[in-house]
């Protein structure tokens, strides 16, 4: 079976169990996807679109309420969309009304400046040609430029639909 047609198979097993209620194998399996996507960037010298699996991996992790490891997901996948996005075109990104970016504004009235910012760093790289491999980067210098630490994410929320 060719790897693309083994990574289909394993979301649609992801998808299974995130059905199921088994959110933590659900994730372990959009991670394990994950990894492979970044690997096979790096082996092919391309780069692939990963937005999809990190919001997988976040609504895996808000099912386990896990709610910060959530939110940073959802940002993860709202960087990369941006990156995807032709310059120019990132504010249907934050403005859609499904995806990463409606999730974190509506379900956590997620700091619409914050998003803002997401998206001008993700731009500041397009321009400058220097599209980072994982998104990762990008949350680094937003959590940089908004002075707080991952374990403070939720200070940029002003509301939680679940217990946290």
């Amino acid at each position: 079976m060719s790897s693309t047609l083994n990574e289909l198979k394993n979301i649609g097993d992801g998808h299974i169990y995130l059905q199921s209620g088994d959110y933590q194998k659900a994730e372990e399996i959009y991670r394990k996807i994950y990894k492979g996507l970044l690997e096979k960037q790096s082996s092919e010298n391309k780069r692939f679109s990963k937005s999809n699996i990190l919001f997988l991996i976040g609504i895996s992790l808000f099912f386990q309420k896990r709610v910060k490891d959530a939110i940073h997901y959802f940002i993860l996948a709202c960087s990369e969309q941006l990156l995807d996005a032709p310059i120019g075109k990132e504010d249907p990104v934050i403005c859609a009304p499904v995806g990463p970016g409606n999730v974190l504004k509506s379900l956590f009235c997620f700091n619409v400046q914050s998003l803002e910012l997401v998206k001008d760093i993700a731009i500041v790289k397009k321009k400058n040609g220097k599209i980072p491999p994982d998104p990762e980067e990008i949350f680094k210098e937003f959590l940089q430029k908004q002075n707080i630490s991952e374990d403070k994410i939720l200070t940029l929320c002003e509301k939680f639909p679940i217990q946290v």
